[in-house]
């Protein structure tokens, strides 16, 4: 295939993904963000941050940077449930406290699941997301916000 033609068609698909007004759910699993260029990537996840009726997210399987997971958490605000399976986090210690504290005052979030997710770092962990996971806080839309990690570990 030529490279050029695929650009496009993964172009193309981001731009639909980022103009649509109707998607409450978006579960990208088995290596298909991982199949994604990282840049295309990075792009794929800021698109899903624009979607204004995006409720949850489930991704798995890839590396993904913590700064885009941030940028979802931030500008989707009617997001209930963001959950991360088999990823590896990418970045340094403060893009992980940045996303800890936007999941922290997320307006909406109930639920941020973390299962068996990685820093690629290997000095840093997901430490600090579990102990959020410990503490209760309530988003403005009201009820309990939970952070479950599940068998995270660092690489």
């Amino acid at each position: 295939t030529d490279p050029d033609e695929e650009f496009d068609r993964v172009s193309s698909f981001i731009d639909a993904i980022g103009s649509n007004t109707s998607i409450e759910t978006v579960k990208f699993d088995e290596d298909f963000v991982g199949c994604f260029r990282h840049d295309d990537r990075s792009d794929l996840l800021k698109a899903l941050s624009k979607i204004p009726s995006l409720k949850e997210v489930h991704l798995a399987d890839a590396c993904l940077l913590v700064k885009d997971i941030t940028e979802i958490l931030v500008q989707a605000k009617g997001l209930v449930s963001f959950s991360l399976k088999d990823v590896v986090l990418q970045g340094d210690d403060k893009t992980l406290k940045a996303c800890e504290l936007a999941i922290h005052q997320h307006p909406c979030l109930k639920k941020f699941d973390l299962t068996d997710c990685t820093t690629a770092i290997k000095d840093l962990s997901v430490d600090g997301l579990q102990v959020a996971s410990s503490k209760s806080c309530t988003g403005i839309a009201g009820g309990p916000q939970a952070l479950n990690a599940t068998g995270a570990k660092t690489a």
